[in-house]
C-alpha cells in the first residue's frame, strides 16, 4: 500500500510550494532529453495547474503565466482535471481537451485528445485523473 502510494505521488508530478512540478527542468532534477515538461509562450493567460493547449501542444502549467509569457508544461503524468460534468468516463476511455471551455470532455469533435482516463467517473462529477499521453 505504502509503495503504491509513493508510485502514484511521484507519477502524478504534483505542484509544490514554489508553484512549480516535482519533475520539471526548473528544479533540475531532469536532464533535458528526458525531461517531461516544455516551454512555450503561454497562448492566453494561464494559472499553475490549469491546462494549456497550444498548437497540438498540451500539458499542465506548472506556474502561472500572462498570454505571451514563459510557461513550463508538464506532458506527462496523471493528473486531477476538470471536466465536463455530465460526462461519464471509464478506466482507459481517451479524453479530450476543449480548449474553449478549458475542461476535459469525452467529445472527440472538434477537441483535442490528451490521454485516458485512469479511474472510472460518472455523472455528475468535477473532474476526471487523466493519464497525458504526451504525444499527439
Amino acid at each position: 500500500f505504502e509503495n503504491a502510494q509513493l508510485v502514484t505521488a511521484l507519477t502524478s508530478n504534483p505542484i509544490l510550494a514554489d508553484g512549480l512540478a516535482v519533475f520539471v527542468a526548473g528544479h533540475g532534477n531532469l536532464d533535458a532529453a528526458s525531461a517531461p515538461s516544455v516551454t512555450i509562450a503561454a497562448p492566453y493567460d494561464v494559472t499553475s495547474g490549469g491546462g494549456v493547449k497550444s498548437g497540438l501542444i498540451f500539458g499542465i502549467a506548472s506556474g502561472d503565466a500572462e498570454s505571451g509569457g514563459d510557461v513550463d508544461l508538464v506532458t506527462i503524468g496523471v493528473f486531477d482535471l476538470p471536466k465536463v460534468s455530465t460526462n461519464t468516463f471509464a478506466v482507459g476511455a481517451a479524453v479530450y481537451w476543449d480548449d474553449t471551455a478549458k475542461l476535459v470532455t469525452s467529445t472527440a469533435t472538434d477537441n483535442t485528445k490528451i490521454g485516458v482516463a485512469v479511474e472510472a467517473v460518472g455523472n455528475p462529477s468535477g473532474s476526471v485523473n487523466v493519464r497525458l499521453n504526451g504525444v499527439f
